[in-house]
């Protein structure tokens, strides 16, 4: 019977190589699986696309909000957020968080298959794609952007397999994916820069030659095609708010190393990934120059921008799956039949490893002895927002929390307005005011009592929070009532301005 063993490790050894693609499948199904607190911006885009549902139009200026007139608005991502909304009306959270997992999924798996085209897929994969999910696993949301790197994957498959792709369907294809891109998320002018960076390099590398000529012109003809969209060439507008005052106070905006820091090592590792594909890059002798163009450009995004952390491993990946072959010299430790089965064993282990820890417990919950999956968390502050639309007067001026405004729009529907919102279409000193009132600042003071606030309402909160300064003002203050909540803030809060004393009507002074 020894001598079965030998014959017996190949087959194991290729079993456990079937199981990387569905591993890493479940392991973006679990990362993706986050149930919704208050503070993501879905509750926003789904309050919009309700708006757009019930009055037939898309918004030209902002809404809901009673601190600062109507400002000028270009809802770059309108078609998104009815498409949303509908998926919110049609199966609620849980049919919006598998929608998620689709849209997330695809890319990766995508790529997976075309490096297995280009390449030979060893027990590295798996690894590097595992780190790359992780890197990319914080924004992995139902936002508007979910839907631009969906299409931006699908852009860079396309010109990767340029010219072979450049069948008269496939570039009908690509054209109307722009005009759908430009009306579901802003990011298509990232999808501009691609496609004209490649064209640009395609007639240097192949000196003028009739085949980049016609990428050329089917760059400008995408570019045209994204001013189709309610706002015609207006569009363009929502790019002057890139980089402006608003963004440099907002944190998904700011560099990945700025106070508040990401982790050194999600840093670490994006660069890294983008470094692999640079390796594969230079070692592949049919390599082209756009690709190290593209990987340059996702790395400078990133170092811009934390909020970039996704588009640049999906670029660190499409450059790494097109240059394959080039990354072939890095896998011939696994070339012998033992060492083959030991190493796929490991990253088989590895990728199970990263699938238990990104197991959410808050996502898990027995309901009468049956297990069930949590779409929205715990401390979604339902209770604070009926709360507040439970009052039996006029709530009045609200001032509410900034995080979790969207899901008060969404609970609200602009009855009562709020102060401030995540869609930071209003001038930045607006954020500068609600900064300076929650930090209980001497200017901040000042301007929340000019507000004559009536209402305050916040979500979840601890004491280390920056709502903690001004939540402990008005525990401690006789002009102030609390509504709802306790001090731990779980499920939010609500304070009330204490009225006036009622005075009898016998002692009250004539005119």
């Amino acid at each position: 019977m020894p001598a079965e063993k030998p014959e017996s490790s190949p087959h194991l050894a290729n079993f456990l190589a079937r199981l990387y693609l569905p591993l890493l499948v479940a392991l973006l199904a679990i990362w993706s699986w986050r149930p919704l607190t208050g503070s993501e911006d879905f509750w926003a885009h789904i309050a919009t696309g309700r708006w757009i549902w019930q009055n037939q139009a898309v918004p030209r200026e902002t809404l809901w909000l009673w601190s600062t007139p109507p400002q000028p608005w270009i809802a770059h991502s309108w078609l998104s957020e009815l498409f949303l909304y509908g998926l919110m009306q049609t199966g609620g959270v849980h049919l919006v968080l598998l929608t998620t997992i689709i849209f997330v999924a695809l890319p990766f798996i995508w790529f997976w298959e075309l490096w297995a085209r280009r390449g030979r897929i060893s027990a590295l994969t798996p690894v590097f794609f595992a780190l790359a999910i992780w890197c990319t696993s914080i924004r992995f949301q139902p936002r508007p952007e979910l839907f631009s790197y969906f299409f931006l994957s699908l852009l860079m498959l396309f010109l990767i397999e340029w010219p072979r792709s450049a069948t008269r369907w496939n570039i009908f294809a690509v054209i109307a994916l722009f005009a759908l891109w430009a009306n579901f998320h802003g990011g298509v002018a990232l999808g501009i820069v691609f496609i004209f960076l490649t064209a640009g390099c395609e007639l240097l590398q192949q000196k003028f030659a009739r085949p980049a000529w016609k990428l050329l012109g089917f760059a400008v003809a995408c570019a045209l095609a994204v001013n189709l969209n309610p706002y015609g060439f207006g569009y363009w507008k929502t790019l002057s708010q890139v980089g402006g005052a608003m963004f440099k106070m907002i944190d998904e905006w700011k560099p990945p190393l700025s106070d508040p820091a990401l982790p050194f090592m999600a840093v670490a590792l994006v660069l890294g990934v983008a470094i692999i594909a640079l390796l594969g890059w230079l070692k592949n002798p049919e390599r082209r120059w756009w690709q190290l163009l593209w990987l340059a450009v996702g790395v400078v995004f990133f170092l811009t921008s934390r909020r970039n952390i996704w588009p640049c491993i999906l670029i660190s990946l499409a450059v790494s799956a097109a240059n394959a072959n080039g990354l072939s010299a890095y896998r011939k430790f696994e070339l012998i039949a033992p060492l083959r089965l030991y190493t796929r064993g490991l990253a088989v282990a590895f990728v199970i490893s990263f699938a238990i820890l990104a197991l959410s417990p808050e996502a898990i919950f027995f309901d009468n002895g049956v297990l069930r999956l949590r779409a929205t968390s715990r401390f979604l502050p339902r209770r604070a927002a009926d709360a507040a639309l439970n009052r039996a007067a006029a709530p009045g001026p609200v001032f509410n929390d900034y995080l979790r405004s969207g899901y008060f729009h969404w609970r609200f529907a602009g009855q009562p307005p709020l102060y401030i919102d995540l869609q930071n279409v209003y001038p930045a000193s607006l954020l500068a005011d609600y900064f300076d009132i929650i930090k209980r600042t001497p200017r901040g003071i000042a301007e929340f009592d000019k507000l004559k606030i009536n209402t305050v309402i916040f979500g979840k909160y601890k004491s280390t929070d920056r709502l903690a300064p001004l939540a402990k003002y008005l525990n401690a203050n006789p002009d102030w009532q609390r509504l709802f909540g306790d001090d731990s803030g779980d499920d939010g809060a609500v304070w009330v301005r204490r009225p006036p004393p009622m005075v009898p009507p016998s002692l009250q002074r004539s005119p």
